[in-house]
């Protein structure tokens, strides 16, 4: 079993496990990102922190060089709330799966291949292999809250006068005007 860590262009983790050192048998793996590969992924995705990411997973050999990927991704990560700005901790439990295949395979679909289906779609093994580390950071970002709020967090739009007197301000209130006067 040979892993590299060569960082990925298309993301700040990677988790590279190269095909041809996958085993007839597969691989049933855990692995924690560290402190640096943690930091990337925040800032990444514009979390304030992730506190620990870590991924279980098997890779299985399928007929015809495909694989499939299995496996849980959990993660301790801080975001901020839209309306206080304050660190908000939230916790991740994701299962994954994908089945991989090889370019050629794919393109033998032909027109199957732009039927949709859905979360079962299989994805185009790369050339590298199989990077674990990409998969785990799109589940991951995938399973965010877009909007997270602290509890309590509420937004005061209950004052019409505020707006009324940017209204007033604002750059459309000079041609409010003018069409009141040609009234």
């Amino acid at each position: 079993m040979s892993t590299s860590d060569a960082p990925d262009q298309a993301g700040p983790l990677s988790w590279l496990h190269p095909e041809p050192t996958i085993p007839e048998r597969g691989l049933d793996l855990t692995r924690e990102a560290d402190a640096d590969e943690r930091a990337a992924v925040a800032a990444a995705l514009e979390l304030v922190s992730v506190d620990r990411l870590a991924a279980r997973y098997r890779i299985r050999r399928l007929p015809r060089g495909r694989l499939e990927v299995a496996g849980t991704l959990e993660a301790q990560v801080q975001q901020r709330c839209v309306i206080t700005l304050e660190p908000l901790p939230s916790a991740i439990s994701e299962e994954f799966a994908v089945e991989l295949w090889p370019a050629d395979a794919l393109e033998e679909r032909g027109d199957a291949a732009d039927d949709p289906l859905g979360p079962d779609a299989p994805e185009e093994l790369g050339p590298d292999g199989v990077d674990i580390g990409q998969l785990v950071y799109e589940h991951l970002a995938a399973s965010l809250d877009p909007f997270p709020r602290a509890p309590g967090a509420a937004l005061d739009v209950t004052s019409t006068e505020r707006d009324d007197a940017a209204a007033a301000r604002g750059p459309f209130a000079a041609l409010g005007k003018l069409r009141d006067r040609r009234s």
